[in-house]
């Protein structure tokens, strides 16, 4: 399905792909971010420079900054607040986040209906 663009790829070469419903992103080897697909999803995130990128399921995408930090924009309000601090990784489900803190503890952020937003104590 292509209906906001969100199948169709700029040309370039890039390292890191993620894909929602509506919108897609990718960073190319400069870490360059480029997004494509349902605007409100995307918000300013399009030529940011970040350590990577993930679309979320809803109209929500976050990066993690070179230095570590997240910024997430998009339409998912439970979403749009991520935790302090710095992160190596993370990922999105449909209204709720995690992140791996650089000394390895999880962080999530977003609905807990199902304690998904709960991790486990170490």
């Amino acid at each position: 399905m292509n209906t906001d663009g969100q199948a169709s790829p700029p040309p370039g070469a890039f390292v890191q792909v993620s894909s929602g419903l509506n919108h897609s992103c990718a960073r190319n080897i400069d870490n360059v971010v480029a997004c494509w697909g349902l605007r409100d999803a995307i918000g300013d995130l399009h030529n940011r420079v970040a350590r990577s990128v993930h679309c979320g399921e809803e109209r929500h995408t976050c990066v993690i900054h070179l230095d570590g930090h997240i910024e997430c924009v998009g339409l998912n309000d439970k979403l749009s607040h991520p935790p302090t601090g710095r992160f190596v990784q993370m990922d999105i489900g449909a209204d709720h986040a995690c992140a791996v803190r650089t000394d390895g503890t999880v962080a999530c952020w977003g609905e807990n209906y199902y304690g998904q937003a709960t991790p486990p104590a170490r």
